[in-house]
């Protein structure tokens, strides 16, 4: 009777399961671009790790959030009709999401904002009501992504009037993929990985790597919670 009252009536908030931390490793958590970073670092380096995925979590917000009115991504959104040259970040990011809506048809669309905001996201997920509207919104048609026009040159990108850009999960998994390289590149991390792609299928890494390292010894980088930036 429980389970089936839960079924009907699911809880508002995912519980998220409890890893153990191996030895040597820590646990630090910080929110940014509306979801928890968790990272799993050295012990001995976790200050450092810490604050090379904090400063590219934060650069990374600067230029994409759409709640952000001074982002790269909110100027673009504004000047839509209009070419503008972006940013190397804004401009990898945007032909990754191209890229993926059409791969799958448009079932990924990035140029839905307007219709998320129509449904009431139209702040941060920390400063949503928890009480929402049971109002269901018609919805208007998507597939504006097919009228944007990009020169992968100049970086140049022109958006349809009245198309405006929300990247969702893409960005921040592709942040998570950069937060890796960059502790890789520091010197001081190594075989950094991410259990956005390190899944169940996902070959178990070696006990000992050639250069010595072990599977404690590898840092993770991922996010808990998805959802448009």
């Amino acid at each position: 009777m429980g389970q089936a009252l839960l079924r009907r009536h699911p809880p508002a908030v995912p519980a998220f399961p409890e890893y153990s931390i191996p030895p040597g490793m820590r646990r630090e958590e910080f929110r940014a671009m509306g979801t928890t970073i968790s990272m799993l670092l050295p012990e001995n380096r976790v200050e450092l790790g810490a604050q090379i995925v904090r400063t590219l979590f934060s650069e990374w917000e600067q230029i994409l959030s759409r709640f952000l009115p001074g982002s790269e991504l909110s100027r673009l959104n504004q000047r839509a009709g209009t070419p503008v040259v972006v940013s190397d970040l804004l401009y990898t990011v945007l032909a990754t999401a191209l890229t993926a809506a059409q791969a799958t048809g448009g079932v990924y669309d990035p140029t839905l904002l307007e219709q998320l905001v129509q449904l009431g996201y139209d702040r941060t997920f920390d400063d949503l009501p928890a009480a929402r509207s049971a109002f269901l919104f018609p919805g208007e048609p998507g597939g504006g992504w097919r009228g944007i026009r990009v020169n992968p040159l100049s970086h140049c990108v022109t958006l349809p009037a009245g198309i405006k850009l929300d990247f969702g999960g893409i960005a921040k998994g592709m942040a998570v993929d950069a937060a890796l390289e960059r502790l890789q590149q520091s010197g001081n991390f190594r075989h950094c990985s991410s259990p956005l792609v390190a899944g169940a299928n996902a070959p178990a890494p070696p006990a000992r790597s050639s250069d010595g390292a072990t599977g404690a010894e590898r840092p993770l980088v991922g996010h808990r919670r998805g959802g448009p930036l």
